[in-house]
């Protein structure tokens, strides 16, 4: 970088010139996000090692990247979804208690026994995403068919 905005000492690098230069690429905004991320993280161990006093890239905000929903699924994928796991029981129970449910495969793979509770057709996600806990709920189909819910198939 130093070199394409024509700076001879990292001491000159102003704000500005980190600006001109994320300008002048053409890029979209989540490659301008770890771009500005990497040079923030480079800024800050050149002023812990004492070269210079303040960090340029404190001026510089990240940009703002749209979050886009997760597509979904068609009725008819999940036709052909199950239609598939239904070679294996445990597989058709794990597809059918990941449509239930909506959990993650790490959280489903993660569950024990004492996560289920049968009476209130619940189970608790213990490490769910951000390490957050949760109760989630599943529909009597999943709970009386052969299922991971179920004794027929074992937990991990």
């Amino acid at each position: 970088m130093i070199r394409e905005v024509e700076i001879v000492d990292i001491r000159d690098i102003t704000a500005a010139d980190i600006r001109r230069r994320l300008s002048s690429r053409d890029i979209k905004p989540v490659s301008m996000g770890i771009d500005i991320k990497n040079l923030r993280t480079f800024f800050r161990w050149v002023v812990i090692e004492g070269h210079l006093g303040q960090n340029p890239m404190d001026k510089i905000p990240n940009p703002k990247i749209s979050q886009r929903p997760p597509k979904a699924i068609d009725d008819q994928e999940i036709r052909r979804l199950i239609q598939t796991a239904k070679k294996s029981p445990r597989d058709l129970s794990v597809v059918l208690t990941l449509l239930d449910t909506g959990v993650r495969a790490s959280e489903l793979g993660a569950l024990t026994r004492d996560d289920l509770d049968f009476d209130d057709m619940s189970l608790t996600v213990r490490y769910g995403k951000g390490g957050k806990s949760r109760v989630v709920y599943f529909s009597p189909t999943t709970a009386d068919g052969p299922s991971v819910l179920s004794s027929d198939i074992p937990l991990t």
